[in-house]
């Protein structure tokens, strides 16, 4: 059985920790992760705009920078790309804060050392993909919505909709037209 790949970039600074994530995850059988790091924020980011990575792994003190400026930036970005935030013991409110911002969980740096590290990436590769499932699936149904199942032609709510839109479109042009239509006639005028 071909074991299942996971591409995580991990943004911290902490070389020890990057370490203890690397040992962590090389115990599974039936996982194979690949990690990259990235030692401060504007890293991380570059790397991330790439698309290569499908999971991101940062430390909220990442290089005297705050990990949810950074978890604001990515979803800013539409990176779409699951976050775990990794906070110090007695810090749990910032994990908290930051699923509360987009982060898909959090964990302490003692967790990171546990099953728990494995356990949060599945259900952050999990949760993303059912989110991808759940947008193909209101993609398709919007795609139905609008045609008939017989013909496959536009049906009339989509006609009604899309007459309803163009005559908005027209009703402005034309108020542009006359506006722009007196502006000319008054510079031109003999009488001005």
């Amino acid at each position: 059985m071909p074991k299942e790949k996971i591409s995580i970039l991990v943004a911290d600074n902490s070389q020890p920790d990057i370490e203890i994530i690397k040992s962590t995850l090389g115990n599974y059988d039936d996982m194979k992760y690949s990690i990259d790091t990235a030692s401060s924020s504007k890293d991380a980011l570059d790397k991330a705009a790439d698309n290569k990575f499908d999971l991101l792994l940062v430390n909220q003190n990442i290089q005297s920078s705050q990990g949810i400026k950074m978890l604001q930036e990515i979803i800013k970005r539409k990176l779409g790309m699951p976050v775990i935030m990794i906070v110090a013991e007695g810090e749990e409110k910032i994990g908290v804060k930051a699923m509360d911002r987009g982060a898909y969980d959090y964990l302490t740096k003692e967790e990171v050392k546990t099953v728990a590290l494995n356990r949060a990436i599945r259900r952050a590769m999990q949760r993303k993909k059912l989110e991808m499932d759940i947008r193909e699936s209101v993609k398709k149904l919007e795609k139905l919505a609008i045609r008939d199942g017989l013909t496959g032609l536009y049906n009339h709510r989509h006609f009604r909709e899309v007459l309803k839109n163009e005559y908005k479109k027209a009703k402005r042009h034309r108020s542009e037209e006359r506006r722009v239509g007196k502006e000319c006639r008054s510079r031109w005028s003999p009488y001005h």
